[in-house]
C-alpha cells in the first residue's frame, strides 16, 4: 500500500510503498476514506517536534473497516468509523474513573500500537510507524479496536474525519478546559427594546 512517510524535516514526507501486516487481537484494518491535516501534523513535518524513526503522519481520519482482529465485537467488515487518535486502554486509573481522555497508557503517546510494536514495514524490512497509533496518511491502516467510533454509514468522510481530533480537541476545550456551560446567557452590551426604539 502506498503511505505518507516521515523521517527527517531535510527530507520532507515522501510517498512510498509499505507492508501492512494483519490485524493482532483487539485490532482492526481500515481502508481510509479521508484524513485531516492537523496542526500537529504540521508541527512534525517542520521538525518542531522531532521523531527519530520513519513515521506514517496523519491522526484524524474516516475509514471503512476492512477487517477484524481476534476478539473484535461491535464493529464488522464494511462499517465506517471515524478513527481517534487516542485509543483509551481501559485498564489504567483514569479510564477507570470515567476520563478516558487522559489515557497515557496507550500507544498514541509513542507512535505506536498498544503493544508498543508496528504492523508496517518498508520493503527492506524497516520498521514503519504510526504517528498516534494510528498513521492515517496511507492507503489503509491497522488500528486498535477502541480507536474505531462507527458511524452513520451517510456521514460523509470529509465531514467524518475531522471528528477524531479537530471537533473532538475543540468541544474538550470548552468543556473541560474553559469550562463553559451551556445556557442563554445575559449580554452586557444588551440595550432594552423600550429605550432602542424610543425616537
Amino acid at each position: 500500500m502506498r503511505a505518507a512517510i516521515f523521517q527527517h524535516p531535510a527530507n520532507g514526507i515522501a510517498i512510498e510503498e509499505i507492508s501492512v501486516d494483519p490485524p493482532r487481537a483487539g485490532e482492526i484494518e481500515v481502508r481510509m476514506l479521508a484524513a485531516g491535516v492537523c496542526h500537529s501534523d504540521l508541527h512534525i513535518r517542520d521538525g518542531d517536534w522531532p521523531l527519530d524513526r520513519p513515521t506514517v503522519l496523519g491522526h484524524e481520519g474516516a475509514a471503512e473497516v476492512a477487517a477484524l482482529g481476534e476478539g473484535v465485537e461491535g464493529l464488522a467488515p464494511g462499517d465506517r468509523v471515524v478513527l481517534s487518535w487516542n485509543a483509551p486502554c481501559g485498564r489504567c486509573l483514569r479510564c477507570f474513573t470515567g476520563r478516558p481522555w487522559l489515557c497515557f497508557d496507550n500507544g498514541a503517546q509513542r507512535n505506536a500500537m498498544s503493544d508498543g510494536s508496528t504492523r508496517l514495514h518498508r520493503a527492506s524490512g524497516e520498521e514503519v510507524w504510526p504517528y498516534c497509533g494510528i498513521g492515517v496518511f496511507s492507503e489503509r491502516a491497522i488500528v486498535p479496536a477502541a480507536a474505531a467510533i462507527k458511524v452513520p454509514r451517510e456521514t460523509p468522510a470529509a465531514v467524518a474525519a475531522l471528528i477524531g481530533c479537530a471537533v473532538a480537541t475543540g468541544v474538550g476545550a470548552v468543556l473541560n478546559t474553559a469550562q463553559i456551560r451551556g445556557g442563554v446567557g445575559r449580554r452586557r452590551d444588551r440595550v432594552p427594546v423600550a429605550s432602542a426604539c424610543r425616537p
